[in-house]
């Protein structure tokens, strides 16, 4: 499946990939030494961050995946179809940090010192 199928939900242009597409993607960002901002939107994004959108469209480093059972509801509604993997980032961020061929820096949005410490 290619990562460039975008669907357009609330105006956020959701790109569409699998797993293993998403991770293979983040690791060419990372070889390259470019910087991305990775959205996960589910519902709550989609309205809670509208008044972001218009900045996070023109950010060509910014990467919108699909994450929940909403947004399978709005592709189908949209479109006739649900999207092929849920991209959420607490199942997507754990695996790809693990696999990661060198340590890596990110930031976490909202995150806490405690939710982030490895136990």
């Amino acid at each position: 499946m290619s990562i460039n199928r975008i669907l357009s939900i609330g105006g956020f242009q959701v790109r569409e990939s699998t797993m293993p597409a998403v991770h293979r993607l983040l690791e060419r960002v990372i070889e390259r030494g470019l910087q991305r901002y990775v959205f996960f939107a589910n519902h709550n994004f989609i309205v809670q961050c509208q008044a972001l959108r218009s900045t996070i469209l023109e950010d060509d480093r910014s990467l919108v995946f699909n994450d929940g059972v909403g947004m399978d509801v709005a592709a189908l509604l949209l479109r006739g179809s649900r999207f092929g993997d849920n991209l959420n980032g607490t199942d997507l961020i754990p695996t790809f940090l693990q696999d990661a061929k060198r340590p890596l820096r990110i930031y976490l949005l909202g995150s806490s010192d405690t939710s982030v410490r490895r136990t």
